[in-house]
């Protein structure tokens, strides 16, 4: 990975030579969204974020940014600038039902861990706002603005949007959410794909009428999880709750809805807790998410590239090759595969082409989205006498057809060694 100081920066848009620069449409402007648009436009695309939200969303629970992720802020030159705007809370304190103390630990909290460890716990606006400023985005994101359609064609993606002129990009990024639009009309995916799971999370910004500090306040029971820290202005708290419950497909989209369930399952608390029940209809910043599993057949299409075919992915007997051990001994380092695009994305053999004299066979999957049969079209069309031979599969299909890859090189080799060739 190419180094990156220290500090808040930018992300370049270097231009690839002889090329048109690329353009990418990231649909959600959250957490994942603003970092894929990061790395896009690091890797010279032209990149549009398409948020439904009038403006970057202001409140939401604290996210934790540790192990890899670390090293990947340290990358993107912002450790220093997330650092800075770090939750500082010196630790928690365990409430009863009724509000009362029942025990204190100086060493750690419930959201964030071990206060001693390198980690950094951030609020989520926060961290949405330094990784949309590093960006660039604020000028190029589509705030009030939903997409209403894509239509993959071989020149690019075509998107229509509800309020402005359809466009035509490279790459379609969903980073959007459980009930993304994008993902029912790119994957056809109906309601249906959401297995619940039994409970839900609700998040929202209250005054600080309780004067708390730099500690955190939790309470847990067998049914519900409740968890309050101040912000880093100290006039709001921010609460967030975990709880069981059913959630039907009316209730996914109705905010209302959502802070009655919430009031009503964080009814049996009093004491302290009582304002921060009796908030919760008044809270603007309010966020609800339903534990789910998203369940689909695939998970990419059209303009995102894969290694394996579907139906490989699908087989029990690939499970060895997809459970690859994070301490194999030829793991290749961030900065080995920042050389490995480098080159990639640097060469052009297509000039050599027709000064190969050799007999050469072409091998290509037809559902490899890496080098795709289109490229081996080219080869086919610059090899003087080259032979094509299309096997079923993705970029690796000599481990998902062994079979019949062999059979082809077989072939190949006797033919030519009964030529003499």
């Amino acid at each position: 990975m190419r180094s990156a100081p220290d500090h808040v920066c930018t992300a370049p848009t270097p231009s690839l030579p002889m090329q048109p620069q690329p353009t990418a449409l990231v649909s959600g402007a959250g957490v994942a969204g603003l970092a894929t648009a990061w790395w896009l436009r690091y890797f010279g695309f032209d990149v549009t974020v398409v948020e439904t939200a009038p403006a970057l969303r202001g409140g939401g629970h604290a996210v934790d940014i540790r192990g890899a992720a670390l090293e990947v802020v340290k990358a993107m030159g912002l450790h220093a600038a997330l650092q800075a705007q770090r939750t500082r809370l010196r630790g928690m304190t365990l409430l009863d039902r009724d509000g009362h103390a029942v025990g204190h630990d100086d060493t750690r909290t419930f959201s964030a861990g071990r206060l001693d460890s390198p980690d950094i716990e951030i609020f989520r606006d926060t961290l949405c706002r330094i990784l949309s400023d590093a960006a660039g985005t604020p000028a190029s994101t589509l705030f009030d603005e939903r997409i209403t359609g894509i239509d993959d064609t071989p020149s690019g993606v075509m998107v229509a949007l509800a309020g402005r002129p359809s466009r035509r990009v490279d790459l379609v990024v969903g980073a959007d959410g459980v009930y993304s639009a994008l993902r029912q009309q790119a994957f056809a995916a109906a309601p249906t794909c959401l297995h619940p799971l039994g409970g839900a999370l609700a998040f929202y910004s209250a005054p600080n009428h309780l004067a708390l500090t730099d500690r955190e306040w939790m309470y847990r029971d067998a049914d519900l999880g409740v968890v309050v820290y101040p912000d880093a202005s100290g006039r709001e708290l921010r609460i967030g709750a975990g709880f069981g419950a059913e959630v039907d497909h009316a209730l996914r989209h109705d905010i209302t809805a959502q802070k009655a369930l919430a009031r009503s399952k964080l009814a049996g608390l009093g004491g302290r807790w009582r304002p921060l029940v009796e908030a919760i209809p008044h809270a603007d910043a309010f966020y609800f998410g339903e534990l789910v599993q998203v369940k689909l057949p695939v998970w990419h299409t059209g303009r995102v590239p894969w290694l394996f075919s579907v139906g490989f992915l699908s087989d029990p007997r690939a499970a060895p090759w997809l459970d690859y051990p994070d301490d194999a001994p030829d793991e290749q380092t961030a900065e080995d595969w920042q050389r490995l695009l480098d080159a990639m994305i640097g060469f052009d053999g297509r000039p050599r082409l027709p000064h190969i004299h050799v007999p050469t066979l072409v091998i290509g999957g037809d559902e490899d989205r890496l080098a795709t049969p289109e490229d081996a079209q080219v080869l086919l069309d610059g090899i003087p006498g080259a032979r094509l031979s299309m096997l079923r599969g993705g970029h690796l299909m000599n481990v998902e057809s062994p079979d019949a890859f062999l059979s082809e090189l077989e072939r190949f080799f006797l033919v030519h060694a009964a030529a003499g060739g």
